[in-house]
């Protein structure tokens, strides 16, 4: 009888009654011999229900028109099936941790109608995340020191903006990276973003890059997105290998197709993207699957792929490939790619809401094209496998992923499955 409970909740009764008024027995069909069942129900739909005030609150503060707009639900009739996506809606807001099922208020009623009034209440991750570390690596000569550092900003004020800033150096490279998002501009479903990056390689090249970002929110599932990058690159050094003097204006276009049902730690759904940028051509394809196949236990499948291709190519052009952030295994950014595909299989077992252990196994195809200076030409297939932890980093609502992959090893050599490599990384939703 759920489905005609659900009817009457979209018409705007959600406090139908459903009973069985009777069970009689009758013959089946002709030429049956066997029994069926008439069933009579009785059902009492009561009052129509009018949403007449809505209100959402936090706990941290934020702007109750933030959230309203988020949730994008309106006064009127009830209805049930536009409440549960109001609800999902908002708990796919990245600085929302949780929200609670909206509480239902009685204003005053008439005769054959209520008018109510809901309020939803929601729990927000904290605004300010810091994150740091520092270490070294014995040289020869000397102590090589590396480290990073990021401070995360999101919902400033209350008001759902968001602001990063991330550096990240070693012994031959700099970067730095400062990124803002601007929601609803004009209270339109239109997200502005930008984005500035340095990154400094001591005896290759300087690259200052500005992007600028419009995404307007179709829907609930589609997103669609125009992209604007300048880049200014300066060879350093007295070789300047694979590397001459450029700035280049870059546009591209994307369209995502999104129906995970939540971005962290998901249970199920599809999110599919695909990206263009003109001048240097340049193609992104991204898609990812999420299948329950039992109560804690999901089946993730992840398949992406890149290609670019210009006249001539120099160092900085090229698609940093490997390691954390795409093939696990191998060294962070170890190849230079001008195309690759790549395919994941990963079953994750859930701990908990924000927890899950998984294993994986991930392989590509890519090539190098030539560019003075890099000794990698060709087309390669890579693979590897491993296992790891997705765990939440203390009350900051980030998660954090630590995960032990193996490459390909040669065994005539001594390699074995210690040879592997411990991947280390922070998942921010921005």
């Amino acid at each position: 009888m759920d489905w005609l409970t659900e009817s009457f909740g979209k018409r705007g009764f959600p406090f139908v009654e459903i009973d069985i008024d009777d069970i009689v027995g009758v013959k089946g069909e002709k030429g049956q011999d066997s029994l069926q069942n008439k069933i009579t129900l009785r059902v009492k739909k009561g009052k129509l229900v009018i949403i007449d005030s809505i209100e959402a609150k936090a706990v941290r503060g934020t702007k109750s028109y933030v959230l309203l707009r988020e949730l994008q639900l309106s006064k009127g009739r009830w209805n049930e099936i536009k409440l549960s996506e109001s609800l999902a809606r908002i708990r796919k807001v990245n600085f929302i941790e949780s929200a609670e099922q909206p509480a239902l208020y009685l204003l005053h009623s008439r005769s054959d109608t209520d008018f109510v009034f809901i309020e939803f209440k929601v729990k927000e991750k904290p605004s300010a995340v810091f994150d740091g570390m520092l270490g070294y690596e014995p040289k020869s000569n000397n102590i090589g020191l590396f480290g990073n550092a990021s401070l995360l900003l999101r919902n400033l004020f209350g008001t759902g903006r968001e602001l990063y800033f991330d550096w990240r150096g070693q012994e031959q490279r700099q970067e730095a990276t400062l990124t803002y998002h601007e929601p609803w501009l004009f209270g339109f479903p239109l997200h502005i973003g930008f984005e500035g990056h340095v990154d400094l390689r001591d005896t290759l090249f300087s690259l200052l890059e500005v992007k600028l970002k419009a995404r307007w929110q179709v829907n609930d599932l589609l997103t669609l997105s125009i992209k604007g990058d300048w880049q200014g690159v300066n060879p350093v050094g007295s070789q300047r290998v694979g590397q001459f003097t450029t700035s280049n204006i870059l546009s591209g276009v994307e369209a995502v197709f999104d129906s995970r049902d939540r971005t962290m730690n998901t249970r199920s759904g599809t999110s599919l993207g695909r990206g263009n940028e003109v001048l240097v051509q340049k193609i992104n394809v991204h898609g990812e699957c999420f299948f329950r196949l039992a109560d804690q236990l999901v089946l993730a499948l992840g398949l992406s792929s890149a290609l670019m291709f210009t006249e001539k190519f120099s160092y900085n052009q090229l698609i940093p490939f490997g390691g954390v952030k795409n093939l696990r295994g191998y060294r962070n950014d170890e190849f230079w790619v001008d195309k690759y595909v790549l395919g994941i299989v990963e079953f994750r077992l859930l701990i908990s809401e924000k927890t899950n252990l998984f294993l994986f196994y991930n392989a590509a195809y890519f090539s190098t094209p030539f560019v003075l200076g890099y000794s990698l030409l060709g087309e390669y297939f890579r693979q590897g496998f491993g296992l790891g932890l997705t765990f939440e980093v203390g009350l900051s609502g980030l998660l954090g992923k630590i995960s032990y992959a193996v490459g390909e090893f040669r065994s005539d050599i001594g390699e074995t499955l210690l040879n592997g490599k411990l991947h280390v990384n922070m998942i921010i939703d921005f």
